[in-house]
């Protein structure tokens, strides 16, 4: 497996702040190789536009034959993915992966 990317995401993630996120998500899955991983610990997901960039980023990282992984994620967070039942589809990432680039919306 390549080493692939980590994106640290901190900040309110609703439809005011998302355009920033996903230009920066999609040039880093536009660029590399190997598998993303998205961490949002400190992410405040405020409304559904912020699970649509999760699943938007999902799709285009499929496309270019990539894996998107989410990892570490608030309790929150962590419960609006199962509800949502998007635990299902982004996977938990693997341990060995190195950070690029942090974000904050």
């Amino acid at each position: 497996m390549a080493a692939g990317v980590r994106v640290r995401v901190g900040g309110r993630l609703d439809a005011h702040s998302v355009a920033h996120v996903r230009e920066v998500l999609h040039g880093v899955i536009d660029a590399g190789t190997g598998p993303v991983l998205i961490e949002l610990p400190d992410a405040e997901i405020g409304d559904a536009t912020a699970l649509g960039l999760l699943v938007g980023a999902h799709h285009r990282a499929r496309r270019l034959g990539r894996e998107l992984y989410v990892g570490e994620v608030s309790e929150r967070t962590a419960r609006l993915l199962r509800m949502s039942h998007l635990d299902r589809v982004l996977a938990q990432a693997p341990e060995a992966m190195r950070t690029v680039a942090a974000l904050t919306a």
